[in-house]
């Protein structure tokens, strides 16, 4: 018994592991062209992970700007503490 559950288990891991390419594939295709800006952002560093095309539309700012820029760079109603709360809330650290 405990035998099928450990092929069974490595078998579905194989399968997983297989398709990760093309699932990997599929969510940056999606990243890119979607119709709205989405960044990804460092919890520990604010700095910007990654980012798509319409991030560098919506932000004015070219790739290479963007990547050289933090979370903090940018003007936010709140301030900086209680942004970094929000993200500390985010991660289930509230």
């Amino acid at each position: 018994m405990v035998r099928e559950v450990v092929k069974s288990v490595c078998d579905q891991r194989k399968q997983v592991k297989k398709a990760l390419p093309e699932i990997e594939e599929l969510f940056y295709a999606m990243f890119d062209h979607a119709a709205d800006a989405i960044v990804l952002i460092d919890a520990e560093t604010g700095a910007l992970v990654e980012f798509n095309e319409r991030a560098c539309e919506n932000f004015g700012h070219t790739r290479e700007e963007l990547e050289k820029l933090k979370i903090s760079d940018f003007e936010f109603i709140e301030s900086a503490d209680k942004f970094a709360r929000h993200i500390k809330e985010m991660e289930g650290g509230a």
